[in-house]
């Protein structure tokens, strides 16, 4: 049987629901969003409808004006949801893509995914998620606090994700949440020691389990194309790519 895969719209609305920003302003079906530049999804504009390109110049410029009176660099988000209108004015402005990506994604079915006796799932607003994440991904300050930020500020059913070795010693970690039915896992990181070594795909099937049982239909990950470790890692799981992405810088002509 086939089983149909959610809309990109689905899963843009999830991923903006399940990352969300810090402040957020809407232009039409055109979202800007800012979290003091932690992460390029939460420090982007990204078009929601295909055909809402009116006046496209005019409204990119106003959101570069958004972004710097934010010390922000103005970027687009570019998925198959961006009018044409605008990619034809993000060219014509000199803005050059950067950061393609790929999003891929999978049905879920319950107990297909064990859960290793090392896998924790603290809320992720709680220290022990937090700490794991500063340590592993080596946060600064501002990175932290922005991260934090961005975790107070869900409203959709989270969990952080937690793998230790059996000296306690954080080894995987990630955040999963799901929204429709949808569930997106990001801030996917392994220390580097433990890498190649299945700590990554613990965590990943900790928060699909999750997922599963929170109400979760399909996942969804969101990876650089280039990024081929990681790409095998999800493609090992099931998951399948459905579509690719970009950012834009907002440039001037």
């Amino acid at each position: 049987m086939v089983i149909e895969h959610p809309s990109i719209a689905a899963i843009e609305t999830a991923s903006l629901l399940t990352w969300p920003a810090l402040e957020t302003e809407s232009d039409g079906s055109w979202v800007r969003r800012a979290a003091g530049g932690y992460t390029k999804r939460a420090n982007s504009v990204q078009c929601l409808d295909p055909n809402d390109g009116d006046n496209a110049p005019e409204r990119i410029a106003a959101a570069a004006d958004w972004f710097r009176a934010r010390q922000l660099p103005p970027v687009f988000r570019i998925t198959p949801l961006t009018a044409p209108a605008i990619v034809a004015a993000l060219e014509a402005g000199g803005g050059l893509p950067f950061d393609q990506s790929d999003v891929l994604a999978m049905p879920l079915e319950t107990g297909r995914f064990p859960v290793a006796p090392l896998v924790e799932f603290p809320r992720p607003t709680e220290a022990v998620w937090v700490r794991v994440q500063r340590a592993l991904h080596d946060y600064d300050n501002a990175k932290l606090a922005a991260l934090v930020g961005i975790v107070d500020k869900l409203e959709v059913p989270s969990r952080g994700i937690v793998v230790r070795n059996a000296d306690g010693e954080p080894l995987a970690s990630a955040l999963v949440a799901v929204a429709g039915g949808i569930a997106i896992t990001v801030n996917v990181v392994t220390a580097v020691a433990a890498r190649r070594r299945g700590s990554g795909r613990m965590a990943m099937q900790g928060a699909l389990a999750w997922a599963t049982m929170n109400g979760a239909r399909f996942a969804v990950v969101q990876v650089l194309a280039e990024n081929a470790a990681a790409k095998a890692l999800y493609q090992g799981l099931g998951f399948t790519r459905q579509y690719g992405y970009n950012y834009q810088a907002i440039g001037t002509a």
